[in-house]
């Protein structure tokens, strides 16, 4: 029982999960990586006594690996914990986890694609050089240079 609940877990984190989901959408490694890798890691959660920091470096050396991508955002360490926590709950006959992870709306990559070119655009938009416009003195017919008020004339 407690097999079948992990792997359901692992199932619906990883359909949800950003990260994976980009990294298919792009091309970045082989599906069916996935698919082994979530057979691999129900079998180390279940029949090996493993800790939280495990499971996380499994998550960001296989994301590394298998579709380069690098994790910055502490998923790894999350889904672990999730994992972990179904794991213990479903032994102990209770699947509070599991059921909290059923009722999750499926991620959407395209929300994350917008938001990123948001992003671009602000940070194109901080990074544009926009230079001030160039004063040409004025001279008088003595050869004097005229200073310009900064102030506007009422």
């Amino acid at each position: 029982m407690a097999e079948s609940q992990v792997a359901e877990a692992i199932r619906l984190c990883f359909d949800n999960w950003t990260a994976m989901n980009l990294a298919l959408d792009h091309g970045w490694g082989d599906p069916s990586n996935k698919e082994a890798f979530m057979a691999q890691l129900t079998d180390t959660i279940v029949h090996y006594q493993v800790e939280e920091e495990d499971i996380e470096d499994l998550l960001d050396e296989f994301m590394e690996e298998k579709f380069s991508v690098i994790l910055e955002d502490d998923s790894a360490r999350e889904l672990a914990r999730i994992f972990l926590a179904v794991y213990n709950q479903s032994r102990s006959g209770d699947s509070i986890e599991l059921d909290r992870l059923r009722r999750l709306k499926k991620s959407s990559v395209e929300e994350c694609k917008k938001i990123n070119e948001v992003e671009e655009v602000t940070h194109m938009m901080q990074n544009a050089e926009i230079e001030p416009p160039e004063l040409v003195p004025t001279v008088d017919e003595d050869g004097f240079e005229l200073v310009q008020s900064r102030r506007k004339k009422k």
